[in-house]
């Protein structure tokens, strides 16, 4: 961009923000209550930017910054329309503005997601066996969460941690009858085969290390503290919650029928490829049609 260009594109935004000064926004106007086909024109898409950095707390440091988010911005409400208008059924995916619409997939890609090696998983599942005629009275659909099982906001780094830890309060909650919240942080902190809140893990790994610990602490016993910290071998010695084993695929066909059969059974732990659609995820059955084949 020239710099003429740029000084005009900048004065632009000195007087819209002049006019947002004295027009204002009203509080009960919210980017999850408004339809973003509404917003077409520059002026528009400005003044929801501007309802989104509200909304999310945003702030600029300087005009060039403000200028630069813009244009991501700009980009992925374009794409989020363009992936919204390829829905087939209410059932399908959609997109949506979030936190993360102020950077480009590349950006995004860069701070949270990681390329981890594929683990080398230990033989110890022979016991379980997936049949397509095993659970004959299977739901179409199935939400654990009605069972009460729990949802958790995770820090950067540690979703292989979550996912572990809530897939055995699950069982454990089938198995005793209570819900007990267990210790990402011991995970985190004492699974060596995993990064921490670094550089990613695999799930798969957590449950062995449990395995091999004999159990792990709740998250009572050992809090988490969103950090890199040293195995407390101490608390680590707390057990709580105990698994004999897990089951895991790769690269593996496995019918559909047959995971809703091990998903009504228990709570599952799955891992699916990142692709720009998930910085802009909103809800939905997600198909998968960019997967890379990593699952």
């Amino acid at each position: 961009m020239s710099s003429h260009a740029t000084k005009m594109l900048l004065l632009f935004f000195v007087w819209y923000a002049s006019i947002c000064l004295t027009s204002g926004m009203s509080d009960e106007y919210s980017i999850r209550n408004i339809g973003l086909d509404k917003f077409t024109f520059e002026k528009e898409v400005f003044h929801l930017f501007q309802m989104w950095k509200k909304e999310t707390q945003r702030e600029c440091q300087t005009l060039e910054e403000e200028v630069h988010i813009f244009h991501v911005f700009k980009s992925n409400l374009k794409y989020i329309r363009e992936k919204n208008a390829e829905r087939k059924s209410p059932g399908d995916y959609s997109l949506d503005l979030n936190k993360f619409s102020d950077m480009s997939y590349e950006e995004f890609s860069k701070i949270y997601l990681h390329e981890t090696e594929e683990p080398m998983i230990e033989s110890n599942s022979s016991r379980i066996v997936l049949n397509d005629i095993a659970c004959p009275t299977a739901p179409s659909s199935f939400d654990w969460r009605t069972e009460g099982a729990q949802i958790k906001f995770m820090f950067m780094d540690t979703c292989w941690a979550f996912s572990a830890t809530r897939a055995m309060e699950g069982i454990n909650k089938i198995v005793s009858g209570q819900l007990l919240a267990l210790s990402e942080q011991q995970l985190i902190s004492c699974d060596q085969k995993c990064t921490g809140c670094k550089g990613g893990g695999w799930y798969a790994y957590a449950f062995q290390y449990v395995i091999n610990n004999n159990g792990i602490a709740s998250e009572k016993d050992y809090p988490c503290t969103a950090d890199n910290s040293v195995c407390n071998n101490a608390l680590a010695q707390k057990k709580s919650a105990t698994i004999d084993g897990y089951k895991y695929w790769y690269h593996n066909p496995v019918s559909e029928s047959s995971l809703r059969c091990l998903v009504f059974k228990q709570p599952v732990s799955v891992s699916l490829f990142a692709s720009r659609d998930f910085q802009s995820y909103n809800g939905g059955i997600f198909r998968g049609n960019d997967c890379s084949g990593i699952g």
